[in-house]
């Protein structure tokens, strides 16, 4: 079900970006745990405290949810209420968790907020039929 730039808001078309760009960061990550788990001791300090299990666990995970964000981003796109929904409630727990990663987690909360006024506007909510 492909549905035109026209038809589709602006609100919605950046919300589904913004998911595929949490998805690419979420992939970068996961490639990243995995050279950390190949290189132990060239990463830094950090690393030699946790095994390689530890490593390549973590990057299955942030690979698998990079996946599921991209399924997720085009879903959204396509104007399906069930990804609007799951996105929202992720990027509030995303806003959740990043509050305890103060100051650092300072940009996946205004991203998170953005996305989240974005699904909520009018033109997005007319979109989605609700």
């Amino acid at each position: 079900m492909a549905i035109s730039r026209r038809q589709r808001p602006g609100a919605v078309t950046m919300s589904g970006w913004l998911v595929y760009l949490a998805a690419l960061l979420n992939a970068i990550q996961g490639i990243a745990l995995i050279i950390a788990a190949a290189r132990p001791n060239r990463i830094g300090g950090t690393v030699a405290y946790y095994s390689d299990g530890y490593w390549i666990f973590n990057a299955i995970l942030d690979l698998l949810f990079a996946a599921i964000l991209v399924w997720l981003g085009r879903r959204l796109l396509e104007g399906d209420v069930n990804a609007k929904w799951t996105v929202m409630v992720l990027a509030v727990i995303d806003i959740i968790f990043a509050v305890f990663l103060l100051p650092y987690g300072a940009l996946a909360i205004v991203l998170n907020v953005c996305v989240l006024l974005m699904l909520n506007s009018r033109e997005s909510r007319r979109f989605f039929g609700q």
